[in-house]
C-alpha cells in the first residue's frame, strides 16, 4: 500500500497556535484553533467547512505527580486499535497488513502518573490512561446517528523497577469499549509481566500472562488466557538472538474452544 491509507488531499487548514507556561512553570497550556475546508479548486459537487481545534494541558504539581489532558476534533486518519488486539495477538504476522483505521471527529485523553516511591534500589509508579474517541457523520444540518461510533480505551497499572537486579514487574487492568449502532462490545481483564537482565545486561528474559473477558450487548462471548515468554542474548554488541513463545486458550460461548501455540526465533544484526 506504501501508506496510501493515510493520504489526505484537497483540503486546507488555517490555524492559530498558542503556548504558555503558568503557575511557576508547573502548568503547560497549548492550543490550536482554526478553520478547515476542502474542495480548494472548486471542482467537486459538494464542499465542507468546519471549525477545528485542540487543547493540551500538562500539570506537574510536584516531581512525583503528573497530569495530562488533551482534546481535539481534527479530522485525521489514525490506526485505532483496541489494546486487546496486542494482548491477544499470538502470531507476529497476525495483523501485519490489516486495514484498521477510523476517521476521528472528537478525541479526548487523560493520563495520570504518580511516582510514590524512589530509592537507590527501587522505583514504583502508578499510571492511569483513558482515551475516548467519537466518529460521526453530518451532512449539512442532517445528523446521522446510525453511523456514530464511540471508542474507549482505559488502563490502570502499577510498575516496580528493582534497580540492582535489573528487573521490572508490572501489573495492569485494561478495559476497551466499542459502541456502534449495531453492537456494544466490551473487553476487560488483568495482565502481569516481569522482565529481567543478567550477565551485564547481555541476557534478557521476560514473562507475561493475561486473562480477559469479551462481552457483546452484555452477554459474554469468550474468555482468553495468554502465557508469553521470551529469552534474548546479545553477542558482541551486534548479534541479537531472541526466542519467544505464546500459549493461548480461548473459551467461547458459541462454537468450539481454541488452543494456539506459537514460537518465534529471531536474529538481528546491528551495524
Amino acid at each position: 500500500t506504501l501508506g496510501a491509507y493515510y493520504f489526505n488531499n484537497d483540503y486546507e487548514n488555517i490555524t492559530v497556535n498558542f503556548t504558555t507556561l503558568m503557575l511557576k512553570d508547573k502548568l503547560n497550556l497549548s492550543t490550536n484553533v482554526g478553520v478547515q475546508r476542502d474542495d480548494v479548486e472548486n471542482q467537486k459537487e459538494s464542499k465542507t467547512n468546519r471549525f477545528v481545534g485542540s487543547i493540551n494541558l500538562t500539570y506537574s504539581p510536584s516531581q512525583k505527580l503528573n497530569f495530562n489532558l488533551n482534546y481535539s476534533n481534527f479530522q485525521t486518519h489514525e490506526n485505532v486499535k483496541s489494546q486487546f488486539d496486542y494482548i491477544n495477538q499470538y502470531a507476529p504476522t497476525e495483523n501485519l497488513d490489516t486495514l484498521n483505521f477510523t476517521q476521528l471527529s472528537h478525541n479526548a485523553g487523560l493520563s495520570v502518573m504518580y511516582q510514590f516511591k524512589q530509592t537507590d534500589t527501587q522505583i514504583q509508579n502508578l499510571n492511569t490512561n483513558i482515551n475516548y474517541q467519537v466518529s460521526e457523520d453530518q451532512y449539512g444540518d442532517i445528523y446521522t446517528p446510525d453511523v456514530t461510533s464511540r471508542f474507549m480505551n482505559a488502563s490502570f497499572s502499577h510498575s516496580i523497577q528493582f534497580i540492582p537486579k535489573n528487573t521490572n514487574l508490572s501489573t495492569s487492568v485494561n478495559v476497551t469499549n466499542n459502541n456502534i449502532a449495531t453492537a456494544n462490545l466490551l473487553m476487560l481483564g488483568p495482565s502481569v509481566s516481569v522482565s529481567s537482565k543478567f550477565l551485564e545486561k547481555k541476557f534478557t528474559t521476560g514473562f507475561s500472562t493475561s486473562y480477559n473477558w469479551s462481552f457483546n450487548e452484555g452477554k459474554k462471548e469468550r474468555t482468553v488466557f495468554n502465557l508469553r515468554m521470551n529469552v534474548g542474548y546479545l553477542l558482541i554488541k551486534k548479534h541479537n538472538f531472541t526466542l519467544s513463545g505464546i500459549c493461548q486458550r480461548q473459551d467461547k460461548t458459541t462454537g468450539e474452544d481454541t488452543y494456539n501455540f506459537n514460537s518465534t526465533l529471531t536474529y538481528s544484526y546491528n551495524f
